[in-house]
């Protein structure tokens, strides 16, 4: 089989936790998830090239949105005070961004995620996992409207790393919420200058 998919207890922030590693090695093709941290893809590799950047210190001091893709789910950016009003009621979310006036980036790049499944097959490498507010954020989950699950699935081939995202309410009532991504690219070289580049996002 041309795809592989490994998992190996790795030790960040003082906490074990198992990564999964995507590859189609004769090629250079790699992935590292770490769903114990936020289903992040720290590592990803094209050709034998890293694209993501991480930080040096993030073993030792795994920051939840500063390497990597970083996922922000039930809501992406700022809240303003964390004050979220939702048909008539008011929310109080924690104030966590680097000024301790807002609410930032959601609930799943802090928690663990659960792993649904994972494979490979001759065209492909994948893992599925899944973000609850009720099961993966259960000290949260009376500050945001509605329960919901962020279900993604990784899938690695050799020149592409695809991200399939599905939200599903729980609940009876609308749900509110935002997906975001806050990936951290690697410059192809080494004190590039930035203006010979081009980021192309179809989105």
């Amino acid at each position: 089989m041309l795809y592989h998919i490994e998992t190996d207890e790795q030790m960040a922030g003082g906490h074990a936790s198992t990564m999964y590693t995507l590859s189609r090695r004769d090629v250079g093709s790699l992935a590292e998830i770490w769903p114990g941290f936020g289903f992040n893809c720290l590592r990803w590799q094209v050709h034998g090239h890293d694209l993501l950047f991480q930080a040096p210190d993030w073993n030792e001091n795994p920051l939840p949105t500063r390497s990597g893709v970083p996922i922000l789910f039930p809501f992406p950016n700022r809240i303003r005070n964390g004050l979220f009003v939702h048909r008539g009621r008011s929310y109080q979310l924690p104030k966590n961004d680097s000024t301790h006036a807002n609410s930032i980036h959601g609930f799943s790049p802090r928690n663990r995620w659960r792993v649904v499944g994972y494979g490979a097959r001759m065209n492909e490498a994948w893992v599925h996992a899944d973000f609850r507010i009720k099961s993966e954020a259960p000290e949260v989950a009376d500050l945001w409207p509605g329960d919901g699950i962020l279900s993604i699935i990784y899938r690695l081939t050799p020149e592409a790393l695809r991200m399939e995202m599905r939200v599903k309410n729980l609940g009876d009532t609308p749900f509110p919420f935002g997906v975001g991504l806050h990936p951290y690219f690697r410059l192809p070289v080494v004190e590039a200058d930035c203006s010979r580049f081009m980021l192309h996002a179809p989105a």
